[in-house]
């Protein structure tokens, strides 16, 4: 079980730095949904053996938190 989770997390892992390394958003030049989602998500988990160091992946969380609505958010959940 634990082998097949650890197959699945890599393969998304490769998918979603591999996007990463082509353009600024998942779906490329356009924030989408799925960047709040992941951004966010990566935001949280930065620093944690769960989510492998990257430079892209640094720098997306970056632009995704650095965001004006996500700023706002922020602000209000603080």
């Amino acid at each position: 079980m634990i082998t097949l989770f650890h197959r699945a997390k890599m393969r998304s892992t490769r998918f979603i730095f591999g996007r990463l390394e082509r353009g600024p958003y998942l779906l490329g030049e356009r924030f989408s949904a799925l960047d709040v989602l992941y951004g966010t998500t990566f935001a949280l988990f930065a620093g944690s053996p769960l989510l492998p160091p990257s430079q892209d992946v640094s720098r997306y969380v970056e632009r995704v938190t650095s965001r004006p609505a996500f700023q706002r958010a922020a602000r209000l959940d603080a």
